[in-house]
């Protein structure tokens, strides 16, 4: 995500794109207009797909996009939130590059194959 900023592919998180509430109700991202808005806003973005966000990952997709360079891992989120983080993360990267990546996707079969093997011994 911190590349993809540095890329100029950047989605504005600092407030709502509708209203400009710097802290939406029910924050959602919109992956293809690269914006932040409140769930309520959601018919006024435009097209694509919109991802909840929980307060936490809101405030570690800022810290990412928008905090210092050398802290950028300074943070800490709760399984659920990581995970929605992350997928929000992927989602975006994927929809704005409009391509997948073979190595993301071997490494998630890596994981999803070590999460099996685990539960299985």
């Amino acid at each position: 995500l911190k590349l993809m900023a540095l890329e100029g592919y950047d989605p504005l998180a600092d407030a709502c794109a509708v209203c400009g509430r710097p802290d939406p109700e029910k924050p959602m991202l919109n992956l293809a207009e690269g914006v932040l808005h409140c769930a309520s806003c959601k018919s006024e973005v435009g097209e694509g797909t919109s991802l909840p966000l929980t307060e936490g990952t809101l405030s570690a997709l800022r810290h990412i996009l928008y905090g210092d360079p050398k802290r950028l891992f300074s943070f800490t989120l709760d399984k659920p939130s990581l995970r929605k983080l992350a997928d929000a993360s992927e989602a975006y990267l994927m929809t704005q590059l409009e391509r997948g990546f073979h190595t993301l996707d071997f490494y998630k079969s890596l994981h999803t194959e070590t999460m099996t093997y685990d539960r299985t011994t």
